[in-house]
C-alpha cells in the first residue's frame, strides 16, 4: 500500500498482496503446475519419438533410399489434429490430490526442489519406452501381416500395412495418455474420444476416391480392405495392449515396492473414498437378519469429507535431493 508499494508492484513481474497467499501459491498451485508441465514435456517427446522410431527403422530397411513409411497426410496431421489436443486438456486439468491435502502436507512440495518429476533418469526412461513402443508398432504390423490375403489369393500391399502400423501408433499413444492421467473430468474424456473418432473419420474420408486423388492416392480403398480382412483390426487393437503391458508392470512394481510421498497420499485418498462408498452402501441398502426379514441401518451417514485425516497422514516421508520420483524409497 502507499506510493512506494504501488510503484514496487508496477515495476515487478508479479505481486502477492498478502503473505498468507504464498502458502497456496507454492504448496498447491506451484507444486501442481510443476508436475503437470514435467509430465507434459515427457509425454510430448514420447509420442513424437514413437512415430519417428518407425520412420528411422524403415529408413534402415529401405537402405536410406528416401522412401516414406507412412503417407504424408497422416504424419502431417499426427500432431496438429489427432494427438496434441488430448494431452493439452489432460495435463492442464489433471490433479493428483485435492488442494486441501496438498496444503496440509508440505512435504509434497519437496518434489520440485528434488527434481522428482523431471530429471535425466526419468527423461531417459520416457525416451527408451518410446523407442520400444515404436519398434513394436513397426515390426509386428509389418511382419505379422505379410501373409494376410483373401480367398482369391491376393496379398495386401505395403500401404495397407503402413496404415495398420499408424493405427497402432495412434491407439498406443492414446493408451499411454490414459495411463499417465490421474484424474479424469468430463471434458477430458470428450476430447480424447473425439480425437480418436476424428482420426478414424479422417481415414475414412481419405479412402474416398475423389479425396484420395487430390490428397493421398495411396490411401484409396485401405479401409475397405481392413473390413474384409479382420486381421488388420485384430493387430491394431491387440498390439497397443501388448506394448502398454510393459508400462503397466513397471508402474505396478514401483507403486507397490518403491512408493514415493505422492503415491502414499494418493493411496490414502483412494482408500478413504472406497471406505466412504462402502459405508454409504451399507447405510442405503437393506440387510437381512437371521429370520430373513430386511432391516435398514439407521446409523449416521459417513462424513462428507473425501479424505479421512488421521495421525498417519502427518508421518508421510519427504522427498530427498538424492532420489528421484521413480526410485525414491520410503523412509519411515
Amino acid at each position: 500500500k502507499g506510493r512506494e508499494g504501488t510503484q514496487a508492484v508496477q515495476a515487478s513481474d508479479y505481486a502477492v498482496p498478502q503473505f498468507r497467499f504464498l502458502l497456496p501459491l507454492l504448496l498447491v498451485h506451484g507444486r501442481q503446475a510443476y508436475r503437470r508441465v514435467s509430465t507434459f514435456v515427457c509425454y510430448y517427446f514420447y509420442k513424437n519419438i514413437v512415430l519417428v522410431t518407425c520412420d528411422v527403422i524403415w529408413a534402415w530397411f529401405s537402405f536410406f533410399s528416401g522412401q516414406i513409411f507412412y503417407p504424408e497426410w497422416l504424419t502431417t496431421c499426427y500432431n496438429a489434429l489427432w494427438t496434441s489436443w488430448p494431452c493439452l486438456f489432460n495435463f492442464s486439468l489433471d490433479q493428483d490430490v485435492p488442494n486441501a491435502v496438498a496444503a496440509r502436507h508440505p512435504e509434497l512440495y519437496g518434489a520440485g526442489p528434488a527434481h522428482a518429476f523431471f530429471n535425466m533418469k526419468i527423461f531417459t526412461r520416457w525416451v527408451l519406452g518410446a523407442v520400444l513402443h515404436g519398434a513394436i508398432a513397426f515390426f509386428i504390423p509389418l511382419f505379422g501381416t505379410l501373409v494376410a490375403g483373401g480367398e482369391d489369393g491376393h496379398v495386401k500391399g505395403f500401404w495397407w500395412q503402413s496404415v495398420i502400423s499408424f493405427d497402432v501408433v495412434i491407439l498406443l499413444v492414446t493408451l499411454k495418455l490414459v495411463m499417465e492421467t490421474v484424474y479424469w473430468r468430463r471434458i477430458q474424456v470428450v476430447v480424447a474420444v473425439a480425437s480418436l473418432c476424428f482420426y478414424f473419420l479422417s481415414i475414412l474420408v481419405l479412402n474416398l476416391k475423389t479425396v484420395s486423388k487430390v490428397f493421398q492416392w495411396n490411401m484409396y480403398g485401405i479401409i475397405w480392405d481392413n473390413m474384409h480382412y479382420p486381421i488388420g483390426w485384430i493387430v491394431a487393437l491387440l498390439i497397443p495392449l501388448l506394448a502398454a503391458s510393459f508400462d503397466f508392470m513397471y508402474n505396478s512394481v514401483r507403486f507397490n515396492l518403491f512408493p514415493n510421498p505422492l503415491d502414499l497420499q494418493m493411496y490414502k485418498l483412494r482408500t478413504a473414498r472406497a471406505r466412504k462408498v462402502t459405508d454409504t452402501c451399507a447405510h442405503t441398502y437393506p440387510r437381512k437378519d437371521t429370520l430373513g426379514s430386511e432391516k435398514y441401518t439407521h446409523a449416521q451417514p459417513p462424513p462428507s469429507d473425501t479424505h479421512t485425516h488421521d495421525k498417519n497422514d502427518d508421518q508421510t516421508p519427504a522427498y530427498t535431493h538424492t532420489h528421484s520420483l521413480t526410485d525414491a524409497h520410503t523412509t519411515h
